[in-house]
């Protein structure tokens, strides 16, 4: 009987595929529990189609300008996302929640990035993740940078993190000697 079963053929594309959803969601989650656990974020997750409806927006509302159905409550360190939001954009919102004294709106990006990449480093993530999910970013570094231009893991690409993280470091973002993402603001009444 075994003989008549036609054979089975992998197909290593779609292999692969599975294999990157499944770290994808690993990472998800793995990114979700330290932000509740270290800075007291909650992450409110919907299906896309009613994402929005729930919400009554508060004054402290933001809504991610470039993506849709993501965006964050300042005061009460909420982000609001819907389930298929990847986790880099999460990650963003929750640089704008506790690395930065600002609001949203006048909040100084790039100060922040290497923070986001410390947290990638520190949880494990997936870097070539963060940066494709990236690569549209803009950011004010020597002049002006889309990620893009930056090729993954170039000389170019690793002096970029350095700088970020230097930023961050200056701005008490990071531990001094183990990159050891800190905060600015954290939500501790949880």
């Amino acid at each position: 009987m075994l003989n008549e079963l036609p054979p089975c053929r992998l197909n290593f594309r779609h292999v692969e595929g599975l294999v990157t959803l499944a770290r994808a969601l690993r990472d998800r989650r793995r990114l979700i529990a330290y932000l509740a656990t270290e800075f007291g974020v909650r992450v409110i997750e919907r299906e896309a189609s009613t994402a929005w409806q729930w919400i009554n927006q508060p004054a402290a509302w933001s809504e991610a300008p470039f993506t849709s159905h993501l965006g964050c409550i300042w005061d009460k360190f909420e982000i609001v996302a819907t389930t298929e939001t990847p986790w880099p954009h999460l990650l963003h919102e929750a640089g704008h929640l506790v690395a930065t004294t600002e609001r949203p709106d006048a909040a100084k990006e790039f100060t922040f990035l290497g923070w986001e990449i410390a947290v990638v480093e520190h949880l494990g993530l997936s870097l070539r993740e963060f940066y494709n999910r990236n690569v549209e970013y803009g950011i004010n570094w020597l002049d002006h940078v889309i990620l893009d231009t930056l090729k993954f893991r170039s000389k170019d690409w690793w002096k970029f993190v350095g700088a970020c993280q230097e930023t961050a470091r200056d701005a008490g973002l990071l531990g001094r000697f183990d990159n050891a993402p800190a905060y600015l603001r954290r939500n501790v009444l949880r």
